[in-house]
């Protein structure tokens, strides 16, 4: 990945910067050092030689070069941020949960305008707002249902308006849980809900995903929230109008991904594992919330966690990324490893000494 190396040292250690010499409390950025390249463990820069082996559990960095020898700056926080060519996206269901944290990363990542939908919280949205702008962005709201499909149409076009284009479309909406989830059988969900699924996730992505890619004039992404179990499992019966309404999205997407292809536009899917609290599952009973952690913390999933808003935006990130650009028609699932166990096998005899 090329990308930015920021350095942004807290302590009191100084030294300094290859290219200008100034004290390494200011910003050190790549376009101030060339290219980055991935060698083992290290990030090194082709045109200075620094080499920076990574950062400890306390945000000690070390940086090593021709020019200055090895340092070390201690409490730096760095990161490498990615190439996100475009300035324009709209988030649907941006107001809270995943959306709101897909927007924000976005903006971090430098997306210049960003799209804030929401569909009666006008106030969550609002917050949604203010957090892209400290995080360097601009945005605007846009208000509709995306359950009718007229109305979802014509909100993409507004956005695209205020915005000036619209180089990316992430679709994370979700209704509230009660409109569209029911605990009972498959064979017993009410068609209103199993509708309202299919309207506010499958014939909303097909609407407004090809509305968006109308203004993607300069090529462009688009990416949806998915469910992969919805399209090979059917053991979670309450979740059958979601699930299969999920796993229509990943149909679409494929058909989507060849049909744009030609003008540099990516369509891609991503589909979160056990989530934490901050997003539908927060909607659920505590009791509820407490399985789901403990099931996954037990080792059913490897990395003995549940997804957070973080990991799931930050995969949405990369596929808006120029390092994505050849990537497209893709499910990628994040879930920290949950869908590489057997359910054939007691969770003892998969992991021995767990």
């Amino acid at each position: 990945m090329v990308g930015k190396i920021v350095f942004l040292p807290n302590g009191d250690h100084s030294s300094e910067s290859p290219r200008s010499a100034l004290p390494v409390t200011q910003f050190i950025r790549a376009p101030d050092c060339g290219p980055v390249s991935y060698f083992g463990y290290g990030k090194y820069d082709m045109k200075y030689g620094v080499l920076a082996t990574g950062v400890d559990k306390h945000g000690n960095a070390m940086l090593e070069g021709p020019h200055f020898g090895l340092r070390k700056i201690k409490r730096c926080a760095w990161r490498i941020e990615m190439r996100i060519k475009f300035q324009t996206a709209l988030i649907t269901g941006s107001s809270r949960g995943l959306g709101r944290q897909i927007a924000v990363k976005l903006a971090m990542e430098g997306v210049k305008r960003i799209g804030v939908h929401y569909r009666t919280g006008r106030s969550d949205a609002e917050t949604t707002l203010s957090l892209i702008e400290e995080a360097g962005a601009s945005g605007v709201l846009v208000q509709g249902d995306v359950a009718d499909a007229v109305v979802a149409e014509n909100f993409v076009k507004e956005a695209a308006q205020k915005l000036g284009d619209c180089d990316i479309f992430v679709q994370s909406v979700l209704s509230p849980l009660g409109e569209i989830y029911e605990n009972v059988m498959s064979t017993e969900l009410s068609l209103a809900k199993w509708q309202l699924a299919f309207d506010t996730q499958a014939r909303a992505f097909f609407v407004c995903a090809r509305t968006a890619a109308k203004s993607m004039s300069g090529g462009g992404r688009i990416v949806a929230l998915s469910y992969a179990p919805g399209g090979r499992t059917g053991g979670w019966q309450p979740w059958v109008g979601m699930g299969s309404a999920k796993a229509a999205i990943d149909s679409i997407s494929r058909y989507f991904a060849v049909a744009l292809g030609r003008y540099g536009v990516t369509v891609n899917t991503v589909s979160p594992g056990i989530s934490d609290g901050s997003t539908v599952v927060g909607q659920t009973p505590q009791s509820y919330q407490d399985a789901l952690k403990e099931w996954a913390e037990s080792g059913w999933t490897p990395m003995r966690r549940r997804a957070t808003p973080e990991d799931i935006a930050d995969v949405c990130a990369l596929l808006c990324s120029d390092e994505a650009r050849f990537v497209t028609g893709q499910g990628i699932t994040v879930d920290g490893g949950c869908s590489l166990m057997n359910p054939d096998f007691p969770l003892s005899l998969q992991v021995p000494n767990k």
